[in-house]
């Protein structure tokens, strides 16, 4: 396991989004509204059950990455990744421990 830092680990994420993200991942991090400890296995890339009304709010001016989570039922997986309180990411065969 890899020790690298938040930015780094935004870095990576936003890299794998735009490399096409089609690749399952796993993040574990702090969820903003109730400081509860997630698990989530996740992809980018994901179009299907979108309404096309968009977000009313810029994820990244606060620090969020949307993705789909692949083990909710078909239409209610998607998600936003707190980018400031990721603790763990296993991506692309590789381990990271983010500190």
């Amino acid at each position: 396991m890899q020790k690298i830092s938040k930015k780094k680990a935004g870095e990576i994420l936003f890299r794998h989004k735009q490399e096409g993200g089609g690749r399952i991942f796993t993040v574990i991090f702090i969820k903003r509204s109730n400081k509860e400890r997630r698990v989530m296995n996740a992809r980018f890339g994901v179009h299907r059950y979108v309404k096309g009304v968009g977000l009313g709010y810029d994820p990244k001016a606060h620090r969020l990455i949307g993705c789909y989570d692949v083990t909710k039922e078909p239409g209610k997986g998607y998600r936003m990744i707190n980018l400031d309180s990721i603790l763990e990411l296993k991506i692309d065969g590789k381990h990271y421990k983010v500190a």
